[in-house]
């Protein structure tokens, strides 16, 4: 038998009253985490307030503690009486670092035994005795007596049953078996840090290493943080799920709170293999989670099925009908006002969430919707209906017409669109052949302006003032022409209607009066709308 009074190589007072600042949980969690390191499958560990011991003048409460598992146990008693004695910090497998835990519940205890194997270790009064003689004995059993403020045996069921237990074993607290839990997914090959201890250079340093993370359905209020099955801080994110981190985690020294930094880095690892879970909370709930919509690489994170979830969430409308506008772009606003009256909606990625607008680095511009949709491809239509001879007539005269106007040559072409009437694209007018004025009376009012109107886009994309003053230029441009060039008219008078009919005879005051008037309207219509967008 030994006795020793320098087991304790700590300020006992100092780190005493530390542990007691801590929940009297977090000290019994360490118990377990020793059985569990120990490869034990059979562990009992009860806790039970001396009711008949009165509180200490600081309130403290006197609790009997004992822990005991078939484990490995421990062959070598110098190792459980000394700080810094341990192997398992060098582990990332393993919960313990430097034998913390243990002493941690000793510091705090009146009088604590440990039995193992041939040796008994008795702890009081600042002394432990070794009893290297006793029969031997399977595993570990610690039996104490700490001072700690209060806690309630429910508070500590209720922890304990939180606890994520390794397959195989049997836990029971205060009698009472704890339920195994049961994952609702698996991730593999997450990239996470975990502090591992360097015997050669004497520094705990972190290294950053493939492990599992197990996903559980939510035990408490929020969602936890566990390491290798132990509840260590609160998940931060906002689905209702525990995580289980299946390695040591950077703990900080008093083993209750993870690194801001490190919390951050999981959740990130975590959101591409949980999209569906985050696509589900955000339709459950009506909203996009903060760890979405303020951090833009963790919205890039998700997969396209996700994204477009979270962006319908938030904008209410799908990521198909979503344009991104352009402030600086004079046309913007008319273009956007032409996408509206067809359901598509253009946002301004400034006043959008961080989140939210990343998600929108793929979607069209107004600009691009626009042509895309507001103007016909260029390409021939091959279901389009064989080209008429009075078609031909027709778009000879208006390419004739618009290259005139433009000052470089014009191709004018046929298309059918339920929606567009006419469209300019790249030198090339397309026209639908279901609006007949252009077929009938090609000379007219109607389709001469149909023809003005797309030669404006030449040099303005929208329909915005300086479209409006550009459509103005070119009808009087037009009336210029008319006047310059009388037997060019006439001939495409007597090509287009026959020398007795009075169509198409406008003449160039007249053309000009009355496109000017269509266009002074149009310009009205346009502000008058504007205003009421």
């Amino acid at each position: 038998m030994k006795t020793y009074e320098d087991w304790f190589s700590v300020d006992v007072a100092k780190r005493a009253s530390r542990v007691r600042g801590s929940r009297l949980r977090h000290v019994l969690r360490e118990l377990l985490a020793n059985s569990l390191d120990s490869r034990a499958t059979v562990i009992s560990l009860a806790c039970r307030l001396v009711e008949d011991a009165p509180a200490d003048p600081h309130g403290y409460q006197l609790f009997r503690i004992e822990c005991s598992d078939n484990g490995d146990g421990c062959t070598d008693p110098e190792i459980l009486r000394r700080v810094g004695s341990t192997t398992s910090d060098q582990s990332p497998s393993k919960r313990g670092r430097f034998g913390q835990g243990l002493i941690d519940f000793l510091i705090i205890a009146e009088r604590a035994e440990i039995r193992t194997h041939e040796h008994l270790l008795t702890f009081e009064t600042g002394q432990c005795t070794i009893d290297s003689s006793q029969p031997f004995a399977e595993g570990l059993v610690l039996r104490g007596i700490i001072r700690h403020p209060e806690a309630t045996a429910d508070d500590l069921l209720y922890f304990f049953r939180s606890v994520v237990l390794p397959t195989g074993v049997e836990f029971t607290f205060n009698g009472e078996l704890v339920a195994t839990r049961l994952p609702i997914r698996t991730i593999a090959k997450v990239k996470l840090q975990t502090p591992l201890f360097d015997p050669k250079s004497g520094v705990v340093r972190e290294r950053v290493r493939m492990t599992e993370v197990r996903i559980f359905d939510k035990f408490w209020d929020v969602p936890v943080i566990h390491e290798l099955g132990i509840p260590v801080d609160e998940a931060p994110w906002s689905l209702p799920y525990d995580i289980d981190i299946q390695q040591k985690t950077p703990l900080d020294v008093d083993r209750v709170l993870l690194p801001t930094r490190y919390k951050d880095k999981v959740i990130s690892e975590l959101i591409g293999a949980a999209s569906d879970l985050f696509a589900q909370y955000a339709k459950d709930h009506g909203e996009v989670p903060p760890e979405i919509s303020n951090v833009p690489t963790n919205a890039k994170r998700l997969d396209n099925a996700a994204q477009a979830a979270i962006i319908e969430t938030h904008l209410k409308v799908g990521r198909d009908k979503i344009v991104r506008r352009n402030l600086s772009d004079e046309n913007d606003r008319s273009e956007s006002q032409e996408l509206e009256d067809l359901e598509f909606v253009p946002v301004n990625r400034r006043y959008l969430p961080p989140g939210v607008s990343a998600l929108l680095d793929d979607t069209p511009t107004v600009t691009q919707k626009h042509n895309e949709i507001c103007k016909v491809n260029s390409k021939l239509d091959a279901n389009l209906p064989p080209e008429t001879l009075r078609q031909a007539a027709c778009i000879r005269a208006f390419s004739e017409i618009a290259s005139s106007l433009v000052g470089f040559s014009v191709s004018c072409q046929r298309f059918r669109n339920s929606r567009v009437l006419a469209t300019w694209s790249e030198g090339t007018i397309a026209l639908n052949i279901d609006h007949s004025c252009l077929w009938v009376d090609p000379l007219g009012e109607e389709a001469l302006g149909i023809v003005i109107h797309e030669c404006s886009h030449a040099k303005v994309s929208g329909h915005c003032v300086a479209f409006q003053k550009e459509s103005a230029n070119l009808g009087a441009r037009f009336a210029l022409w008319v006047a310059s060039h009388p037997e060019r008219w006439a001939a495409l008078r007597e090509e287009l209607y026959g020398s007795v009919s009075t169509k198409g005879t406008l003449s160039p005051l007249s053309a000009s009066v009355r496109l000017g008037k269509n266009i002074v309207r149009e310009l009205r219509q346009h502000r008058a709308a504007s205003k009421r967008r």
